[in-house]
């Protein structure tokens, strides 16, 4: 716990790209060295961690985690909001804002939904990855990192997802179970 404590201050005193990089890979090193340790000492709960049911978990927490604050944080508002913003919402490829602002919801609230229950996972992934390619290289293009920061921190787990399926704990593994 101190040592969560002691991170939370270092990430709250803002310290420069250099520090919080040496303090990431001082995080990594550490995983590493605990991971061999555990090969060692406690191979039964190395093989739990090398297992598909962990690696499907893993996949289930990121496809909650991600899509349900992309749906809730961003999606939802603009959902329930459509009527008041269709026109003032910025139109970055020139299709007007309305189509521009269904798009987006489309993504971002119904593309979500999908990837939490893990329907069509890698199809729904891709209008969410393209939604976050143009916020960050687009809509931010002459904003400080800092704005296009939280595009791309969304774009890398529907990215991932889109390379690794949703795992066996989705719908889509349970209606294409037979074909396997």
């Amino acid at each position: 716990m101190k040592y969560a404590a002691s991170l939370y201050q270092v990430v709250r005193n803002s310290l420069d790209r250099e520090q919080a990089l040496a303090i990431m890979h001082l995080c990594i090193l550490v995983t590493l060295i605990w991971i061999a340790a555990m090969e060692k000492k406690c191979p039964v709960v190395f093989e739990l961690l090398q297992s598909e049911l962990t690696r499907d978990i893993g996949l289930l927490i990121l496809r909650l985690g991600v899509a349900g604050f992309m749906l809730f944080g961003h999606g939802l508002g603009k959902l329930l909001n459509f009527s008041s913003q269709y026109m003032q919402f910025p139109d970055p490829l020139g299709v007007s804002s309305p189509v521009s602002l269904a798009l987006v919801v489309g993504a971002e609230f119904f593309c979500s939904f999908a990837v939490i229950v893990g329907f069509a996972t890698r199809l729904a992934c891709i209008p969410l990855i393209i939604t976050m390619l143009v916020a960050a290289f687009v809509i931010h293009a002459d904003d400080p990192w800092q704005k296009k920061e939280f595009a791309l921190l969304f774009l890398i787990p529907f990215l991932s997802l889109c390379f690794t399926g949703p795992g066996r704990l989705s719908l889509d593994s349970f209606i294409f179970a037979d074909r396997k």
